[in-house]
């Protein structure tokens, strides 16, 4: 899974480099505000019985004709919504001159919903091997297309194409991965019992996946498509540290948790150690673009990005606790009180609301980043509470992992700033050879700090790569 997340942000931060130097950040704002209405719709109706059928020690084989088969008359319908009330999406957003893209923004999530309904044995099993090859696969059919028509064309389109590449090839390849083949089947009786779990799901589906939504609409409505494609691609860069480390937690936390559910002391354990690789990848990179964002986005992206400084910051602080509180949720799931979970992502979207009214009028989308790290913390703070009540875990033991990787960046830094105080007139290539020299100064002190103290990322780090490579056996045994 860390090899799918590692290959998956490789390529997407190859291919928006290259993307972002053909395109403008409108051309971003354009496909993303086009995904808005699809996705809040497909929100609305992801009701979650692939989360209760991972959670359950039931066999899943006799739900999916009827899953896929539901899935197939939701999604179906999106289409149709989309499509038909394209000129009122159209004119909410301004873009009454693109208006068939919005006719058929809905043909991504129509796609999706043929997508073998098998899949959901990818993560039960956890069988991440098969996730990887979807999702790469996918993400680079994505890059050829998209960078391939950007060279022709200077709009939005090149995405577009690019998104339904990537949709199709990630549909069509389930069916290559699993030999199942599903049938149309309208016993949706037999999902009845499947729903007492899967509402709690539902709700945090929606509420969590809400948000980006809501992001995207306030800033298309109040501001415009460039303010969308400058904040969106902020955001990502942002996640680059984070992101892998959010999709392994959210993807493989769950169903691994879901299988030593009645070890609380394990679970915590998983949660501690969590927090030592989430410290020790996203501490340096924070660092490291607060001192020299401005260089490192003027020589990759160049000037027409350089609005995106303040934001990065931001947000870089905001993802980083947002995937703290990502750790949360598949313990609440794993252990039966998704119930927890959803309360938490209520709380979550009503807060973000709050500061959204109060500062996106005001501030623009730097008054939006504010508003999702002040909801952040907020939010974080909430669910950590709920996790060292059912956990018992102390303060002193959730802290511990932030030590090590915060003096280890700090001297990092220290060093970083003689260097360059050293080297001030330094070219591009040099500049960008001796920051990456600075990570070599940051692994050391990782190290030394570890072996003294036997805790911390190094300790971690050390048991991973333990069970990775010396352990032939399921990790889960003893």
């Amino acid at each position: 899974m860390f090899l799918n997340t590692l290959c998956q942000q490789a390529i997407a931060l190859i291919s928006f480099v290259v993307l972002a130097r053909l395109l403008h950040p409108q051309d971003f704002g354009v496909i993303t505000i086009l995904l808005v209405a699809p996705s809040f719709l497909n929100l609305i109706t992801s009701v979650g019985f692939e989360f209760a059928l991972i959670q359950s020690k039931e066999d899943p084989k006799k739900y999916l004709n009827e899953i896929w088969t539901f899935s197939i008359i939701r999604t179906t319908a999106i289409f149709i919504v989309v499509f038909f009330s394209a000129p009122l999406i159209a004119e909410f957003f301004h873009l009454e001159k693109v208006i068939w893209a919005v006719r058929l923004s809905g043909i991504f999530i129509l796609i999706s919903g043929f997508a073998n309904a098998a899949k959901l044995y990818f993560f039960k099993d956890i069988d991440f091997k098969k996730i990887f090859i979807r999702d790469t696969t996918g993400l680079i059919f994505y890059a050829v297309i998209s960078i391939f028509l950007a060279i022709f064309y200077k709009s939005f389109w090149p995405l577009f194409w690019g998104q339904l590449g990537q949709h199709l090839s990630n549909t069509v390849i389930t069916y290559i991965l699993h030999e199942y083949r599903p049938r149309l089947s309208f016993k949706f009786r037999k999902l009845k019992k499947l729903i007492g779990y899967s509402k709690w799901i539902f709700g945090q589906n929606f509420i969590g996946n809400a948000i980006p939504v809501i992001e995207n609409t306030v800033i298309g409505r109040i501001i415009d498509a460039s303010g969308v494609g400058l904040y969106t691609r902020s955001k990502s860069i942002a996640s680059l540290p984070s992101a892998p480390l959010y999709n392994i937690f959210e993807k493989v936390t769950f169903p691994a948790y879901a299988k030593i559910q009645e070890s609380y002391e394990k679970i915590k354990d998983g949660f501690i150690k969590s927090l030592d690789i989430l410290f020790f990848f996203t501490f340096p990179f924070i660092m490291i673009f607060w001192e020299f964002g401005y260089r490192i986005i003027l020589i990759f992206l160049g000037e027409k990005w350089i609005e995106i400084i303040m934001l990065l910051k931001i947000l870089l602080v905001a993802v980083t606790i947002n995937t703290l509180i990502s750790l949360s949720g598949p313990i609440f799931n794993a252990v039966g009180k998704p119930k927890i979970q959803f309360y938490i992502n209520s709380a979550n979207i009503v807060v973000l609301i709050i500061f959204l009214l109060l500062l996106a009028p005001r501030y623009g989308i730097i008054g939006i980043a504010a508003a999702v790290l002040i909801n952040s913390v907020i939010i974080f703070l909430t669910s950590f509470y709920g996790l060292m009540k059912i956990l018992d875990i102390k303060i002193i033991n959730a802290a511990k992992p932030l030590l090590i990787p915060a003096i280890s960046s700090l001297l990092m830094l220290g060093i970083g700033k003689l260097i360059f105080a050293e080297f001030k007139n330094i070219n591009d290539i040099s500049f960008i050879i001796l920051t990456a020299c600075l990570g070599i100064f940051y692994l050391a002190f990782i190290t030394l700090f570890g072996k003294w103290l036997k805790t911390g990322p190094y300790a971690t780090l050390k048991l991973v790569s333990f069970e990775i490579f010396k352990r032939p056996k399921n990790i889960f045994v003893p």
